[in-house]
């Protein structure tokens, strides 16, 4: 059954995720060497939406998640596996443009299992790029349904303070792009968030 079919079905029925990581040694910067482990929890808003008619439209507060792992294959540049998740819990949802309210006791969410590369800046920025395999799963009033598997990209853009040892603490933006089958439609959504990170590296 096609997620976003079955989301308006349900609607309508009841109307309704290190820049500073490593300390400075002598003065000499920051290093980022060796291995990388990266946690991020954050909270944003996202759109999920169909291709055919109708069109079908999710929105709403986000959270999300992601663990990287990894290490570093040249200076100041980590190469590691992530894997993250956004959700939207009672999102909203409108067809052909009519808003139809919060589809109560339902979520919405998006997983990803992709290879990333991290670019620690000397400024304590970090830029990261990720594509992978990424799939969607909507609960609705106990009833789940899964997509098949897609891809997404993910780009975060970050800052970490230094907090000693190996470890830093910071913050980023995310933005999210995932593109998943739903025989015979198709999924795209885009989510948008601030995350918190913590960094050994």
């Amino acid at each position: 059954m096609r997620i976003l079919s079955s989301c308006s079905a349900f609607a309508i029925g009841s109307l309704l995720s290190s820049g500073a990581l490593a300390g400075e040694e002598g003065g000499s910067g920051p290093r980022h060497e060796g291995f990388m482990l990266r946690l991020t929890l954050g909270a944003g808003g996202a759109v999920t939406q169909n291709d055919l008619t109708p069109e079908i439209e999710l929105s709403g507060g986000t959270g999300f998640f992601s663990l990287d792992l990894g290490g570093t294959v040249a200076e100041r540049l980590a190469l590691h596996v992530r894997l993250s998740a956004h959700a939207m819990v009672d999102p909203q949802v409108s067809i052909d443009g009519e808003d139809l309210g919060e589809l109560s006791d339902a979520s919405l969410s998006f997983a990803l299992l992709g290879i990333g590369i991290s670019y620690h800046f000397p400024s304590n920025l970090y830029l990261t790029g990720v594509v992978g395999v990424s799939s969607a799963t909507l609960e609705v009033a106990g009833q789940e349904f899964d997509s098949d598997a897609g891809y997404g990209l993910v780009g975060d853009l970050g800052y970490e303070w230094a907090t000693g040892g190996d470890w830093g603490l910071g913050v980023a933006g995310r933005l999210e792009y995932h593109s998943i089958p739903d025989d015979p439609d198709r999924l795209t959504a885009v989510a948008l968030g601030v995350l918190f990170s913590a960094t050994y590296h």
